[in-house]
């Protein structure tokens, strides 16, 4: 997906790394304390340091009219917001790398 491209996965893996992505379908407009504030995160592996999970969140935006879905309108979002981890993230908070290399 786009979070690989972003965060040149590919090129983790040649090296060893293991990464994992998963993304998650939220509210990204709330805001603490009415709701949780979804940010991308990396969590490594407790058993391999070569090892670590991006998350990424995802929400869709809607037309009104696809809450009545009578069937007469098209049900497809019109537009996808996307909150996904930066390439320099992925590397210093996912590999390691120092934020100068």
């Amino acid at each position: 997906g786009a979070q690989a491209i972003l965060g040149d996965v590919e090129e983790l893996r040649k090296e060893g790394w293991s990464v994992s992505i998963s993304d998650k379908y939220v509210l990204l407009s709330s805001y603490p304390p009415f709701n949780k504030f979804h940010l991308p995160e990396v969590i490594h592996s407790p058993t391999d340091p070569k090892a670590f999970l991006v998350t990424t969140y995802t929400q869709h935006s809607w037309n009104l009219l696809d809450r009545l879905d009578v069937g007469q309108w098209p049900t497809s979002a019109s537009e996808i917001a996307v909150k996904m981890m930066a390439r320099q993230c992925v590397l210093v908070r996912g590999a390691n790398r120092s934020r100068s290399a």
